[in-house]
């Protein structure tokens, strides 16, 4: 993947259906920032700095370092239960 090198001061964050979408300032898609991981808190309820969450990644394609560093830059705000990519549990 393209411009896949992890840069905390490149991650943004958004709100998409019931929880936050997190995306990369660096790598594009069709004219937009790349969606990398989906956010989810509590059913039907904001996402909350400090409560358990799920990360779903959008790809499977993103270096196996570019994640374990997304999920340590997660860890800072969530408290992350299943770190998650097309529904296989990744284990770092």
């Amino acid at each position: 993947m393209k411009n896949s090198n992890f840069n905390k001061d490149n991650i943004g964050f958004g709100f998409m259906g019931n929880g936050q979408v997190v995306w990369d300032r660096t790598i594009h898609e069709r004219g937009d920032y790349k969606k990398v991981a989906h956010v989810q808190g509590k059913a039907n309820e904001p996402v909350k700095e400090g409560e358990p969450v799920e990360v779903t990644l959008f790809t499977s394609q993103l270096p196996t370092d570019y994640t374990i560093q997304l999920k340590a830059y997660l860890s800072t705000f969530y408290s992350i239960t299943k770190f998650t990519t097309h529904g296989n549990v990744i284990h770092h």
